[in-house]
């Protein structure tokens, strides 16, 4: 697919750019963003004549997190990533001129800083696998049954190591 996704990153948690003062985050994220959508996008084939597809990314904290963990899959904690897809395998699009709200995709700051040091893995590498994670999600994929769990996460580490990045599952 040749359509590239319009992604809004958003900083609430001035954490996440306060670990990198160097670096713009949002946008290193945005471009991770833009590997996954375009290595994983074939999963969803009513997207591939649309001129102008939306993805929103919410670089959050602990907090919002657990709030909307809780209200949206009834676990009492936070995560590191959410992701709220807007369309499915069933949609059809009869307009393609009209933009396409894929989904949302939230990020908690301390969860991932936490896991990151627990797994012995780079910060903004573990950030990126994360978001890789939750585009994948937004473009149908999942991790329910084995073989479809198999699948994401080999799509997942060929995106890692496109960017440059290990392989996230060893």
């Amino acid at each position: 697919m040749s359509n590239i996704p319009n992604i809004t990153v958003n900083m609430s948690e001035q954490k996440w750019q306060d670990k990198y003062p160097n670096i713009n985050i949002a946008e290193k994220l945005k471009k991770v963003a833009i590997e996954a959508f375009n290595a994983g996008s074939y999963n969803l084939p009513c997207l591939s004549n649309v001129a102008n597809i939306l993805i929103n990314i919410e670089l959050s904290n602990d907090k919002i997190v657990h709030k909307l963990n809780l209200q949206y899959r009834g676990k009492d904690r936070p995560t590191n990533v959410l992701s709220f897809p807007q369309i499915d395998i069933t949609t059809k699009i009869y307009n393609f001129d009209i933009p396409v709200i894929l989904g949302d995709i939230i990020v908690s700051f301390e969860t991932t800083n936490k896991e990151a040091e627990e797994f012995n893995k780079n910060f903004l590498e573990y950030s990126s696998h994360l978001v890789i994670h939750g585009v994948l999600h937004l473009l149908c994929f999942d991790h329910i049954e084995d073989a479809d769990a198999e699948k994401m996460e080999k799509l997942e580490s060929d995106i890692m190591k496109n960017l440059g990045y290990n392989d996230p599952y060893w």
